[in-house]
């Protein structure tokens, strides 16, 4: 199978999100030459942003929206919790 073949086998709402955040990421560093460093840092909050969505997306396609948002809900909470 050849790796465009392979491609088409992804969910296309999956492939959009995984393209957009890697657009975000190669934007990084432009945006912080071009508009300074406060755009930078929101910039990099977009770039999160979107890589939790494209991890989502595929998470949802893979195993359903159930276990997903279990898994969500529990990453969550044990993120919240590892901050304080």
């Amino acid at each position: 199978m050849t790796h465009f073949a392979q491609l088409r086998t992804i969910p296309i709402t999956n492939l959009l999100f995984i393209i957009l955040w890697l657009l975000t990421m190669i934007l990084l560093p432009i945006v912080g030459w071009t508009l300074g460093e406060a755009a930078l840092i929101r910039g990099m909050s977009v770039g999160v942003l979107m890589q939790g969505i494209a991890v989502l997306a595929v998470l949802t396609s893979a195993w359903g929206f159930p276990k997903t948002l279990k898994t969500f809900a529990v990453v969550g909470v044990l993120s919240f919790f590892a901050e304080f």
